[in-house]
């Protein structure tokens, strides 16, 4: 099945956190300039898959539909052709209720009083 990896666009830590530190220290453990694409999401899932399940508890994962409730791939079909818009619309009461940020950005949805409503 498909791979998934924690989302490193939105993070929120407490002061001394334990699970913060672990990502600091294994970067600095395995930072290579060259390699892009062993930092960010690659490097908090590693670190929380090395977790023990009491320390897990400690770390909250939110699903990615709090905040890519549309996948980035099907933004174009969902919101950017007049047809669809109505489909939105009817989707807008459900992306209300589990997203934290809804960002509606298009001809199609800055006119369109009834998305927000």
């Amino acid at each position: 099945g498909k791979r998934k990896k924690i989302g490193s666009a939105f993070l929120k830590f407490k002061k001394g956190s334990e699970f913060l530190g672990m990502v600091i220290a294994k970067l600095n453990e395995t930072y290579n300039g060259k390699k892009w694409d062993q930092i960010g999401p690659v490097l908090l899932t590693r670190v929380y898959k090395k977790l023990e399940d009491s320390q897990k508890e400690l770390v909250t994962v939110l699903p990615t539909s709090a905040f890519f409730p549309i996948h980035y791939q099907n933004v174009s079909q969902w919101c950017f052709h007049e047809t669809k818009t109505k489909v939105v619309a009817k989707r807008m009461k459900d992306l209300k209720r589990d997203s934290w940020v809804i960002h509606l950005n298009s001809k199609m949805t800055a006119t369109d009083s009834e998305l927000m409503q």
